[in-house]
């Protein structure tokens, strides 16, 4: 972990990273006192089949196709020619409930040790999902549009260096390192993370807004909606807070769309029952 220490009012991160073990991981942050619940799901057999089957069948000529009915792929080899090219089939391999076959419904002990071994791996893109996610329920915001780079406040970044190392220690393959830089929280720093906070928070506002047209949503739904508005302003009062700046026409657009979402929630429960009693 990297840290540069120039003032005390919150930090920019951002990270480089490699391949993590998933049951480290969970492992490495709870021994440091964080749920375990962040760490991003498994794999998907059908990914995890796609990757050994990369280091197997990776020459140019080697083409690996998707089977339609089940989890698997088939390797076929194409032939170059003069007038047409020919395509002959290798092997297909399918995969269910972790186990893997081969054609002949033989199980292939090489391959799955090796989908055993994937199956427990994060990719890096995978990980870094799973980090933004968890910035977000920290507070932080994202000073770029396409993320990549996010403020941290200064009373969650404890849990945060936690995180970041639980995950330095849990990589195998690839040399991660999560930055964590402090800076001088000045006019320019204000106007970063204001903006940033300002982008966030009116890319929630469009989905909720778009929400409130639409007419496949359930009482269920809209009061989650509420939710979301509800959270999304309590975090605008705290940057406000903190920055000493007015995010009140954002405030007052969630405050309507609370409204919105609540009486669309009670209509859409009254077209229920009117459902059920028609049925």
């Amino acid at each position: 972990m990297n840290i540069q220490n120039i003032s005390v009012a919150g930090a920019v991160t951002y990270w480089k990273l490699g391949w993590a073990n998933r049951r480290q991981l969970i492992l490495e942050s709870e021994d440091r006192g964080i749920s375990g619940s962040w760490v991003p799901a498994a794999r998907a057999d059908i990914a995890v089949l796609k990757s050994i089957l990369d280091l197997h069948f990776g020459q140019k000529e080697d083409l690996i196709r998707p089977l339609k009915g089940r989890v698997g792929y088939e390797v076929v080899r194409e032939t170059r020619g003069d007038d047409r090219n020919g395509y002959g089939h290798v092997v297909t391999i399918t995969v269910e409930n972790g186990i893997v076959e081969r054609d002949d419904g033989q199980p292939d002990a090489v391959l799955q040790n090796q989908f055993d071994e994937y199956k427990d791996l994060l990719s890096n893109e995978a990980l870094s999902g799973g980090l933004v996610r968890y910035v977000a329920a920290l507070g932080g915001v994202p000073l770029r549009p396409s993320g990549a780079v996010y403020w941290i406040p200064e009373d969650r970044l404890a849990q945060w260096s936690q995180v970041s190392s639980a995950v330095e220690a849990a990589t195998v393959v690839g040399e991660p390192s999560v930055y964590i830089l402090r800076t001088q929280f000045d006019e320019a720093l204000v106007r970063a993370v204001r903006d940033g906070v300002t982008s966030e928070v009116e890319s929630k506002i469009g989905d909720l807004e778009d929400d409130m047209n639409r007419t496949d949503l359930g009482e269920r739904a809209f009061k989650g909606r509420i939710e979301m508005a509800r959270e999304a302003r309590q975090k605008l009062k705290r940057y406000e807070r903190d920055l000493e700046v007015s995010l009140s026409t954002l405030s007052d657009r969630l405050v309507e769309l609370e409204t919105q979402a609540a009486q669309a929630a009670i209509l859409a429960s009254a077209r229920a029952a009117a459902e059920r009693k028609a049925s």
